[in-house]
């Protein structure tokens, strides 16, 4: 039904399930459906769009989001990337993207190896 209605990668749509399973736990949490007025129906407050990482490519040295949309139809979006940031992408993962109305959110996931420390903050 989803992918007749609208043309899209195929991988969006299990994100958008995912997204609106969020919405309906948290609306059922705060007592929705139990009367009238603002809890009787869920509520997306904040855009969002879940990007799977085999929809997207992030080009650091440019500085470009590029993103699959369709078959043969991609986006870029610019992204202002700082040097943490470009080192922090060169060593780490990125499992998804989140695109909200304003902002790209990139979690990224950096292994750290904590049995061998190379120094000592402060010892109490």
């Amino acid at each position: 039904m989803f992918r007749e209605k609208y043309d899209f990668h195929t991988h969006f749509f299990p994100q958008a399930y995912r997204v609106a399973q969020s919405i309906i736990k948290s609306w059922k949490a705060g007592g929705g459906g139990s009367g009238d007025g603002d809890k009787s129906r869920p509520v997306m407050r904040k855009k969002i769009v879940r990007v799977p990482r085999t929809v997207f490519k992030i080009d650091v040295e440019r500085g470009v989001l590029l993103l699959t949309i369709r078959p043969n139809e991609r986006v870029e979006i610019p992204l202002e990337l700082s040097d943490y940031h470009r080192k922090l992408l060169a060593r780490g993962d990125v499992r998804e993207v989140l695109l909200g109305e304003e902002f790209v959110y990139i979690p990224i996931r950096v292994h750290v190896d904590l049995s061998e420390p190379k120094a000592l903050l402060r010892w109490m």
